[in-house]
């Protein structure tokens, strides 16, 4: 984990994960970058999609 964010060797980062985040927002992080789709496959979760409407007046 630290070696993808360019901080070999940090034993601070990790904790700082811990405090942040859960294993599997970890787990999603460490697979981006990608679309919803790639990470979704990279990480075995379905992805939701949730369209909005935006209506001009």
């Amino acid at each position: 984990m630290t070696e993808k964010i360019m901080m070999k060797g940090s034993l601070i980062i990790p904790e700082l994960f811990k405090m942040t985040c859960d294993q599997q927002e970890a787990d999603i992080l460490m697979a981006m970058p990608g679309t919803p789709k790639q990470l979704s496959i990279k990480v075995d979760l379905a992805v939701e999609v949730e369209y909005l409407q935006f209506f001009w007046f």
